[in-house]
């Protein structure tokens, strides 16, 4: 039998749900010594990526956080009964601390943009379509520059990016992704500093209006959660302060 995996709690959870899970399947609880996971049995290696299975996935984890301190796991955690009883067993000491570390928090993800207005697409004379023929850069030129702009992208990035850190708990950050986005961070917040945090976006957006600011949450800390069950042994494990 394979078990979808909703979140882990202490040993507080009610014994019978109202709420359903995904394919309207009861919801149950495995346990090892004083830690719960709340999950779901499933047919399926992986559900479609749609809005409803989504969406039916963020139901019962906004269920289970109004309630209990939880630990959330990501969308479409499947693995089979042994395997996921098997985690929580070997990772039970770390899941104990990562459970700690989280409770009272949120997550905010924020993906800074550059504008497209302010991409060099050309105008008069070398705007695209006239026949002006365009000049050759050595590469080692090329090279040095893109290498300079790396490091102005990483600075800029990391001025951004830094208010925010200092009024979060943790941070996940993603510099530089590609050449439209600047960098994508996870920050953990506690919940009173919310308010807080949310100011401080848009202070942020006026400063550097030049950028587009993509902000989702508060939702649920899923980005750190340190045990990604769906992986391999090898790599399952993150980081943990």
């Amino acid at each position: 039998m394979r078990l979808y995996f909703y979140c882990i709690t202490k040993d507080t959870f009610e014994n019978e749900f109202s709420l359903r899970g995904l394919d309207n399947q009861k919801i149950f609880l495995i346990h090892n010594k004083k830690l719960y996971a709340a999950v779901s049995a499933v047919s399926t290696i992986q559900y479609e990526d749609s809005m409803y299975h989504r969406e039916t996935h963020e139901k019962i984890i906004n269920y289970f956080m109004e309630k209990y301190p939880i630990l959330p796991f990501k969308f479409n955690s499947i693995v089979g009964e042994k395997v996921g009883r098997g985690i929580i067993k070997k990772y039970y000491s770390e899941l104990q601390k990562n459970l700690i570390g989280i409770q009272g928090k949120v997550e905010f993800l924020i993906r800074v943009l550059k504008h497209s207005s302010t991409q060099m697409i050309g105008t008069g004379k070398n705007a695209p379509g006239n026949s002006v023929p365009e000049k050759k850069t050595p590469y080692i030129e090329r090279h040095s520059e893109k290498k300079i702009l790396n490091i102005k992208g990483k600075v800029l990035a990391h001025q951004i990016n830094r208010p925010l850190r200092d009024i979060a708990s943790d941070t996940c950050v993603e510099m530089l992704v590609n050449e439209q986005i600047l960098s994508i961070a996870s920050y953990l917040v506690e919940k009173s500093r919310v308010g807080l945090f949310r100011s401080k976006i848009n202070d942020l957006e006026k400063l550097y209006s030049q950028y587009e600011f993509f902000c989702r949450g508060p939702m649920p800390p899923y980005s750190f959660n340190i045990v990604d069950i769906t992986k391999t042994n090898t790599v399952r494990l993150k980081r943990l302060k």
